[in-house]
């Protein structure tokens, strides 16, 4: 018995894009949120009500040239912290689990600076959350 291939497709992500020359650098951060209350009952028993957990990226670009800090720029500043985007900090890894990992719908949580330390080229660092 042979099936006919199928695709599930949940969301499908049109628009520009942005990649960077140089990835993320060393040192970032991948946690996650959560809005869990947690409280004792009389019987003494620690309970948790888990409402949300999402992930929460920390990282920097500490090698950004001009053109990819404009084109980076005119991305984010267009998002700002109002609408959300599709991430993937490890585009060129083909490995299942840096993609469940790294990549996702997140939004801003944090309007980023750049700082242009030698003529040419500037840094910043990100921290955003999934929606």
């Amino acid at each position: 018995m042979t099936g006919i291939p199928y695709f599930e497709i949940g969301r499908i992500y049109l628009g520009e894009w942005v990649s960077p020359e140089y990835n993320l650098s060393a040192g970032h951060n991948i946690s996650w949120t959560e809005t869990t209350s947690q409280y004792r009952p009389t019987s003494g028993t620690l309970r948790s009500d888990v409402v949300s957990k999402n992930k929460k990226f920390e990282f920097a670009l500490q090698t950004i040239p001009t053109n990819d800090k404009r084109d980076l720029h005119k991305q984010l500043i267009s998002k700002g912290l109002r609408d959300d985007f599709y991430i993937s900090i490890f585009p060129e890894n083909t490995s299942s689990s840096k993609e469940i990992d790294y990549s996702t719908m997140v939004k801003l949580t944090k309007i980023p600076k750049y700082t242009n330390f030698i003529s040419g080229y500037h840094k910043s660092s990100f921290t955003m959350e999934e929606v």
